[in-house]
């Protein structure tokens, strides 16, 4: 029972930090294209700004 009880807190706790890592990578994305809106740039340029941006997130999430 102990392995048992051990290997679900393991579980839960990788489930809590890829939800952490998922929560930071939405709000940096929101953040981004926020701060995208405030300069004025035209949305068609923007959504290839945040297009790229999410890539490298994805990127560094995956790879690192």
């Amino acid at each position: 029972k102990t392995a048992e009880k051990k290997m679900r807190i393991k579980i839960l706790f990788r489930f809590y930090i890829y939800s952490i890592i998922e929560n930071i990578e939405k709000t940096a994305l929101l953040s981004e294209y926020i701060n995208l809106l405030i300069t004025e740039i035209k949305s068609e340029k923007a959504d290839q700004i945040m297009s790229a941006f999410k890539v490298q997130i994805d990127y560094y999430y995956y790879y690192y």
